[in-house]
């Protein structure tokens, strides 16, 4: 059995992906939650490039998800989070599910 990759393993993974050295692909129903709450692409990868990896845990099918969360690119007082599945590793393959804004998430806005 293989080892478990870090944390820090998953985000340059997700980062390489994000960067053209392998596949990152923004699914329609993250496309549609991120434009809901007001961000743009440039928002997403901003949070993925300075974000921290918040959570893993398994989606239904028991493959892991990892939600990233990290600042909006003009508004460092907003949140982004960004939950997503890694697809393959080498090249890496990234799937984003789901885009939030974690800021407002449990009914207030968090200051920093």
């Amino acid at each position: 059995m293989a080892a478990r990759p870090s944390d820090a393993q998953i985000l340059r993974l997700i980062r390489e992906a994000l960067s053209g050295e392998g596949l990152f692909t923004v699914s329609v129903h993250a496309e549609k939650e991120m434009l809901g709450d007001g961000f743009e692409d440039s928002d997403v990868r901003h949070a993925i490039r300075l974000g921290r990896l918040t959570r893993r845990e398994p989606d239904i099918k028991g493959d892991e998800r990892f939600t990233i969360e990290g600042p909006a690119i003009d508004d460092p007082g907003k949140s982004v989070g960004v939950v997503c599945k890694l697809l393959q590793h080498d090249p890496p393959e990234v799937l984003v599910i789901t885009v939030f804004d974690e800021s407002t998430r449990y009914g207030r806005r968090r200051t920093r």
